[in-house]
């Protein structure tokens, strides 16, 4: 619900897209929703007794991040409150990219450190929709920050990954690391692993390791797939597989790719392949 200043028109019903850019409300967002989460679980330790098991957990995570995550010397990890105040520090004050650094580090490893008390999935969903609130470009995608702000967009590729075929989340979970890999970012192969993923779908379905889309298609019951579909489906197919489509581009350095086509090609073929395996169940 719209506040007052919002309804009188002082303030901004809603703010502009955060991209490659973070505002003090989103930084103290995502910040309590990894206090709530997981931090606010320490207790400290009375003068004769055990640690409970969350704040073991929580030691040994905070001492992991200082040397894994600050590679500070084992040695020399601070004491709890200091070490919390460090991390707290790091979402309000550095770089917008450094933030969500932290925030994929933590989610890579919040399982084998604090799955005692913490719930992984809902850590998840606090943290997009903290990103959603405050209206940020970018969303947690399979533990990876990825600049994607259509839900549309970021459910085809959540129900691509959860595919049971092997191969499929194989390609698709490379393709995404490609993709969001700000440091390194290899638009040309994540577009690669995107339309080798559409082709693992097509095997495992035609149960044919030579099969292409067509045979694929072919192998859906009769009317599931009406004519004039099939025929966009087998363009695109032949855009992205043929000598004179996508990959023929591809394999051209002289072609720059954006971030945009690489996004396209992932979000298109997670949606593709998400309907090819509806169909065929039906």
């Amino acid at each position: 619900m719209p506040s007052f200043s919002q309804r009188q028109g002082i303030t901004l019903l809603q703010k502009k897209i955060q991209k490659e850019s973070m505002d003090e409300d989103l930084r103290i967002g995502l910040w309590n929703v990894f206090y709530s989460y997981i931090f606010s679980h320490w207790q400290r330790t009375p003068t004769y007794g055990y640690p409970k098991q969350e704040t073991r957990e929580i030691n040994f995570f905070v001492a992991f991040i200082w040397t894994k995550f600050f590679k500070e010397c084992a040695d020399t990890v601070p004491e709890y409150l200091r070490i919390a105040s460090i991390i707290k520090e790091n979402f309000i004050k550095n770089e917008w990219n450094q933030v969500f650094d932290i925030v994929e580090f933590i989610m890579n490893y919040c399982n084998y450190f604090v799955s005692s008390f913490c719930d992984k999935k809902q850590l998840s969903f606090a943290i997009n929709k903290t990103l959603e609130t405050e209206n940020s470009a970018y969303r947690l995608i399979n533990d990876e920050i990825v600049a994607i702000t259509d839900d549309v967009e970021i459910n085809a590729i959540k129900e691509g990954l959860s595919q049971r075929n092997d191969a499929v989340r194989e390609h698709l979970s490379r393709a995404l690391e490609l993709l969001s890999d700000r440091k390194n970012s290899d638009f040309r192969n994540s577009m690669k692993e995107s339309i080798s993923a559409v082709e693992a779908a097509c095997q495992k379905i035609t149960g044919n390791d030579k099969a292409t889309l067509r045979d694929c298609l072919n192998k859906l019951k009769s009317g599931h797939v009406h004519p004039a579909l099939k025929q966009a489906f087998q363009k695109l197919y032949a855009y992205t597989n043929d000598g004179d489509g996508i990959r023929h581009a591809l394999n051209d350095d002289s072609n720059e790719l954006s971030y945009s086509d690489a996004k396209y090609m992932l979000v298109s073929c997670s949606a593709f392949i998400n309907y090819l395996i509806v169909q065929q169940s039906e």
